[in-house]
């Protein structure tokens, strides 16, 4: 929860199903409330929910082209996806990602050797979080 709750000017980005979302966490307070979880299967179903606010959720990026899971890169995909709620990108990731969300050229990603294989591994055949609640929230159940 200190994660999202200290956030700020920070870009997060959200895969749902067969679309990329993304957002700007803002500088304002987070609200959290309390709340009772129906399907818990804990004795006490009580959560804590943080509401972080942030710009309005996207899924184009800032030239208005859709961003789909199915068009990124392997490579993209494989730093991109997580199985955990919060995950922070390295720094060449991170930059991937922000001229990904801006639209500007990915070139020089996609002609490095190791996206190049990664490419030819996914057309062969051979390739083996965070919750978004809201428009303008950013959400972690506890």
């Amino acid at each position: 929860m200190t994660i999202i709750s200290e956030t700020n000017g920070d870009v997060w980005i959200h895969r749902e199903r067969d679309q990329l979302w993304w957002t700007v966490s803002k500088a304002d307070a987070p609200e959290i409330i309390e709340e009772i979880e129906p399907n818990s299967l804990q004795a006490s179903p009580r959560v804590y929910v943080c509401h972080k606010p942030c710009e309005p959720w996207a899924n184009h990026n800032k030239k208005g082209n859709r961003l789909e899971w199915k068009t990124l890169h392997s490579k993209a995909k494989e730093f991109l996806f997580t199985e955990g709620t919060l995950q922070k990108l390295g720094d060449d990731h991170a930059e991937y990602a922000l001229a990904m969300i801006a639209g500007t050229d990915l070139t020089p990603w996609y002609d490095r050797p190791t996206w190049r294989a990664k490419a030819a591994a996914a057309r062969s055949g051979s390739l083996s979080l965070y919750t978004m609640r809201g428009s303008e929230q950013l959400s972690r159940w506890l």
